[in-house]
């Protein structure tokens, strides 16, 4: 195949500038992030180490794998999510109510087996555990553990919030989450086949992205779906 010698130079102009955004942009944006999460991660770690002391039932589950973190998410390039997974110890039972897609509630197997339970004070009466007990027992520990750890000039709880934030030199914020790993739990909006009747995308998702144009940020319905 024959290709005018034009076409070839237009190819390599575009290429070279491709390269070198992506070699100015693209590459230092991710170096930065890449080194910012290694501090956050560094820091979570020693405050969950403290907590971990205090209260040997909240264990770090924040490890690094093959050059990533286990449960720690990029929300943007200043906001962090670490998930803090905890042990179920097998007395519950996961029930997934609809209440958030995607994720269960835990209710005891036996209401027998409640003193079995390695989070006993934390079930209610109709048996089942309680998130809002659990996340205010780990804030009142994250809250002790920043003062006591290594990196406590730096780090300091955010008030006025229920969710368990921190916020580190005043640039970072961190949220950090207990939760529970739900094994083999299929989530209940994925329990059927689509209707193939059912146009996608949505008729007002669409509009959505006709109304916002071509030029859109991250965060934008495009970039939802």
């Amino acid at each position: 195949m024959l290709v005018p010698p034009d076409m070839l130079g237009a190819h390599s102009r575009m290429l070279y500038q491709v390269n070198k955004y992506v070699g100015e942009k693209v590459a230092s944006r991710q170096a930065t992030i890449a080194k910012t999460v290694r501090e956050v991660a560094k820091v979570v770690q020693d405050v969950l180490k403290e907590v971990e002391a205090q209260e040997p039932r909240f264990i770090s589950s924040l490890t690094e794998v093959n050059g990533h973190f286990e449960g720690l998410y990029v929300v943007s390039p200043t906001e962090f999510e670490v998930v803090l997974y905890l042990n179920q110890m097998g007395v519950f039972n996961f029930v997934d109510d609809g209440t958030l897609p995607g994720c269960a509630v835990l209710k005891l197997s036996d209401g027998r087996k409640r003193s079995m339970s390695l989070w006993v004070e934390f079930i209610t009466a109709s048996g089942y555990l309680s998130a809002r007990k659990i996340r205010s027992r780990f804030q009142t520990l994250v809250a002790q553990a920043c003062d006591k750890c290594a990196y406590r000039d730096m780090v300091k709880m955010v008030a006025d919030t229920t969710e368990v934030r921190l916020r580190l030199r005043e640039r970072y914020v961190v949220q950090i989450t207990p939760a529970f790993k739900c094994g083999g739990v299929w989530p209940r909006s994925s329990a059927t086949w689509p209707q193939p009747h059912i146009a996608w995308p949505s008729p007002h998702l669409v509009a959505k992205v006709k109304t916002e144009g071509t030029v859109t940020s991250i965060y934008s319905a495009i970039y939802k779906w």
